[in-house]
């Protein structure tokens, strides 16, 4: 054969492989797809069956591996999930932030959280702006009851991700157990704006209009008693625990005949411009993001239609009457509210 023939055949071969590989990828990545949409419709079988197939012709698939310990994580088969989940960080050619997610939280489950919280610490090196793998660390020392070293991480969540509603929630639900009201009410606020109208958003709003009145009794008399707690934290919003109760104590002397939500909406409105007035040189979360929001919300004059809105999954027909009655306050409350790109 001669040389030109040979290289003839080269180019040909070449030419062919050219169209084959980007058929394998397109075939891959259709497989990947269609496991997905399995996966979101319950079908977790037929899900991982389709990864299995990109699994048998590339091995060596992150995404497939990562796809299949989602899938049994979903099915409560954490041994598996585990399994597949290292390997597509130890054997996949692109890790995967989501596997680090996986392996931590499947191990958690398997109750072996301190390998748990060994997973996490290296996929945030990793991934240090994954507010995820910050979250799921969070929820895994928020478990084993190491709430201060919880509250931490979560902070690190929120800042990574404000629009996170569950970094918010975890964030409230630790600072509660560590005795913090004012810093378990700011997330609170944060978290129903994002999410005002699910599941949750109910007794979330209820656990914060519990907060606002925590330790107030009403005596047959009609005198109100206020038990303040003594606690101070390292934040400096300790001394705002007496002024959340003060407002609670004046909503419910002086507007007896207010609404549940209405007394809701005042004691927001005044406990948001006492915010406003303060400041504070001090570098964390509740200065930098939580108390700022809240007096802008005040001082832009939204106060009150920020306290229906996040209100409308607990009292959807109160909130949606008070829409109706106030159209203008509504609409300058949509106009500011999409204005707040970081919530997006």
């Amino acid at each position: 054969m001669s040389i030109n023939c040979l290289i003839l055949r080269f180019a040909a071969v070449q030419f062919l492989l050219s169209l084959l590989v980007p058929a394998s990828f397109a075939q891959t990545d259709s497989l990947l797809r269609q496991g997905m949409r399995f996966h979101d419709e319950g079908k977790y079988r037929e899900a991982l069956e389709c990864y299995q197939k990109v699994l048998e012709t590339e091995p060596d698939n992150a995404e497939a591996m990562y796809e299949m310990a989602y899938t049994f994580m979903s099915t409560g088969d954490y041994k598996r999930a585990v399994q597949y989940a290292k390997n597509s960080i130890r054997k996949g050619k692109v890790p995967y932030a989501g596997s680090y997610a996986v392996w931590g939280s499947s191990l958690d489950e398997l109750g072996q959280r301190e390998k748990a919280l060994k997973v996490f610490d290296e996929g945030m090196k990793n991934f240090p702006d994954d507010h995820l793998l910050a979250y799921n660390k969070g929820l895994t020392l928020y478990r084993m009851k190491r709430f201060r070293e919880a509250e931490a991480v979560l902070c690190h969540s929120v800042l990574l991700r404000p629009s996170h509603p569950g970094s918010h929630l975890l964030l409230a639900y630790t600072e509660a157990e560590l005795g913090n009201r004012v810093k378990a009410m700011l997330p609170l606020y944060f978290f129903l704006l994002i999410e005002s109208r699910t599941e949750r958003s109910k007794t979330v709003w209820e656990m914060l209009a519990s907060l606002q009145v925590k330790g107030m009794t009403q005596e047959k008399t009609g005198k109100i008693s206020l038990r303040i707690p003594s606690r101070e934290d390292t934040d400096s919003l300790g001394v705002l625990d007496m002024t959340v109760s003060m407002v609670a104590a004046a909503s419910i002397a002086g507007k007896t005949d207010s609404t549940e939500l209405g007394r809701f909406a005042e004691r927001n409105s005044t406990f948001f411009s006492v915010l406003s007035e303060i400041k504070k040189n001090i570098n964390s979360l509740w200065w930098n993001l939580y108390i700022p929001f809240l007096s802008e919300v005040y001082t832009s004059g939204n106060a009150q239609a920020f306290s229906y809105y996040i209100s409308r999954g607990a009292r959807p027909e109160e909130a949606e009457a008070w829409f109706t009655k106030n159209p203008d306050k509504m609409n300058r409350f949509a106009d500011w509210f999409g204005k707040q790109q970081y919530l997006r």
